[in-house]
């Protein structure tokens, strides 16, 4: 899964050092509920590719995340079965990979790998990007506890290999935490803060049948943050009314 186009968060860095519990296998609890942040933070949202500058540029994208931080878009067409980075947009450079990435293979569970080699330009000599999920469970962060809860150790190799930890959260798709010991690099990370999931929109129309005749109001009950569209049809099709609901 990913997070549906409307969602946002914050990714707020974490202060070193810290105590880095990584603990594989299922049935896991990561207590990081005191963990130490700091007051550097990026805000993410997930956004339509059609309402972006440039989204003409990657027909095929059907999601796009955008930092505030660095003003990127980062284009990638999302399936059931995968989810591929296909080129992004800094500044006023857009860059359409000539080898795109596949970020994640689904399902995923405790056990799953994969292993991709990409090239985000002509020039680029390529990156291999590998991960493992290691382990499932609950994840105590912050204040809050996210009870379906994936581990996955990921590897990238340019010039040379760097590993972090990323807790993935399993109902939602959303990586609440990313953990980089020092090894060849400096420690890093950051925790999720503020999340806001986007509504996902059916991709049939909604039907309600009124199994019984009715004469003057029909009542409808609903909740959503779209505005819908609605139209009342007679038991040979023919429509009565329409309209539309405003949000709810």
């Amino acid at each position: 899964e990913e997070l549906p186009i409307g969602s946002s968060y914050v990714l707020t860095d974490v202060m070193f050092p810290m105590f880095m519990d990584t603990t594989s296998g299922t049935g896991i609890t990561w207590d990081y509920s005191d963990i130490n942040l700091s007051s550097t933070t990026t805000t993410t949202q997930i956004v339509d590719p059609e309402d972006t500058p440039n989204g003409a540029s990657f027909p095929s994208a059907s999601h796009c995340t955008y930092y505030s931080g660095s003003g990127g878009y980062y284009y990638a067409e999302h399936t059931s079965a995968s989810h591929v980075e296909i080129g992004r947009q800094l500044g006023s450079t857009v860059r359409i990979y000539p080898d795109p990435y596949i970020q994640r293979v689904y399902p995923m569970v405790v056990g799953s790998t994969h292993s991709d080699e990409y090239r985000t330009s002509a020039v680029d000599f390529g990156t291999t990007a590998w991960y493992t999920v290691i382990g499932s469970g609950s994840l105590l962060l912050s204040g809050t506890t996210y009870p379906n809860v994936l581990l996955m150790r990921f590897t990238s190799e340019f010039s040379y290999p760097i590993t972090s930890y990323k807790w993935i959260d399993a109902s939602t798709g959303a990586t609440l935490m990313l953990l980089r010991p020092a090894d060849v690099e400096v420690e890093y990370g950051w925790a999720l803060t503020n999340l806001e999931v986007g509504m996902i929109e059916p991709e049939e129309p909604l039907e309600a049948i009124v199994a019984t005749l009715t004469e003057g109001n029909v009542a409808i009950r609903y909740a959503s943050e779209m505005t819908l569209t609605y139209s009342i049809l007679d038991p040979r099709g023919r429509e009565l009314s329409s309209g539309t609901l405003t949000p709810s």
